[in-house]
């Protein structure tokens, strides 16, 4: 139990300074699928700046291998979003529920390319939200490969229009020992609201994973989106997250 709490102490600092990380690239993009019975538990813990509020984002993740080919995941997520000081609005929270679905189309170790379909429905108390994900990756010696496409589809109690956003992921890990790794990812994010097309965001980030001990892991990092107005690089977002998981 020390030995945990005190990697919770770390992740914890991490985020107050700031230097933990967005990127899901290498827990969650991936197209491995756990195998039938394997049971493990993931702790997202995120920081999101932008110009108009911060966000602290908690989510917990117990994922289990249900068959060969499908694992599915429950999520508890707590949102809490502060505003600008010069805004009066009051700062809130809400919680909400996740139940992802990962069904893998191709095994990496039997084929040159691993791929697999995400589906993931969320329940929250003013919307309700449908993620589609595409992932496809490729390991070769120390260095592996991700492309992920997402789709998001958000239907809001409190407004008739939905929410629309697309999303282009790419990704380069490398491993320079054993089950550590160091990488850099890229997105492409167009977003749909209100019928506005909002301006495409493009995020560069990096990423480091690995294995704590036999059965604990960590992902950190940092991840700036930016968006193009007026002929200038603006950025609009920063985010970064920890994630830290363990088997059970």
């Amino acid at each position: 139990m020390q030995f945990v709490k005190y990697y919770w102490i770390g992740v914890v600092a991490l985020l107050l300074v700031g230097e933990v990380c967005h990127s899901q690239v290498i827990l969650n993009r991936k197209s491995s699928v756990l195998t039938p019975g394997s049971r493990e538990i993931n702790v997202w813990m995120a920081r999101m700046t932008s110009g108009l509020y911060r966000t602290v984002q908690t989510r917990i993740e117990w994922e289990v291998g249900v068959l060969r080919f499908y694992q599915a995941s429950l999520y508890l997520n707590y949102d809490s979003r502060i505003h600008r000081a010069d805004l009066e609005i009051a700062p809130h929270g809400h919680l909400s529920f996740s139940l992802a679905n990962r069904f893998r189309l191709l095994d990496p170790k039997h084929h040159r390319v691993g791929m697999t379909l995400y589906i993931e429905p969320t329940w929250a108390e003013d919307y309700t939200r449908w993620e589609f994900k595409w992932i496809a990756d490729r390991r070769w010696n120390r260095h592996m490969g991700i492309v992920n496409f997402t789709y998001e589809y958000t239907r809001f109690f409190y407004a008739s229009v939905p929410k629309h956003e697309g999303i282009w992921n790419f990704g380069y890990i490398y491993f320079p020992i054993g089950q550590w790794g160091v990488g850099v990812e890229g997105a492409i994010v167009w977003e749909r609201l209100l019928e506005e097309r909002k301006p495409e965001r493009i995020g560069i980030g990096l990423v480091c994973s690995g294995k704590l001990s036999g059965k604990h892991s960590i992902v950190v990092g940092a991840y700036p989106y930016y968006h193009l107005e007026d002929g200038r690089w603006e950025r609009v977002d920063m985010q970064y997250r920890a994630i830290f998981g363990m088997d059970l």
